[in-house]
């Protein structure tokens, strides 16, 4: 079994709900106690397959709830 690797990819914005960048809401607020699924396999630079973890940032910015 070879060690693992780590292969960096340029940074990406994968989601930003205020403008509906990576979901379905068209930019509109999520609201308390809402969830997005976030596919990140196959976004960013991420291969679809053969990836056993991912490193994300995580920033939120003028919370209404």
């Amino acid at each position: 079994m070879r060690p693992p690797t780590f292969h960096p990819v340029d940074p990406v914005r994968l989601l930003d709900t205020r403008d509906g960048t990576g979901t379905d809401t068209g930019g509109l607020p999520l609201g308390a106690g809402a969830m997005v699924d976030l596919a990140v396999l196959g976004s960013g630079g991420v291969p679809t397959s053969g990836v056993s973890g991912v490193v994300l940032n995580v920033t939120g910015v003028l919370p209404s709830d």
